[in-house]
């Protein structure tokens, strides 16, 4: 049925967004890099 096609494809989405969010931290790196890391894991949460 199309709900279950939307919700894979809403995790699909919120995956991808993850891994983007990592790329760009892992990119910028460095104490303030630490510091934000911390933030978005706590709101992510």
């Amino acid at each position: 049925c199309r709900c279950t096609q939307q919700l894979r494809r809403d995790s699909d989405h919120r995956e991808r967004a993850m891994m983007t969010m990592a790329v760009l931290l892992k990119r910028k790196g460095g104490n303030v890099g630490k510091s934000k890391r911390d933030q978005i894991v706590t709101v992510s949460m």
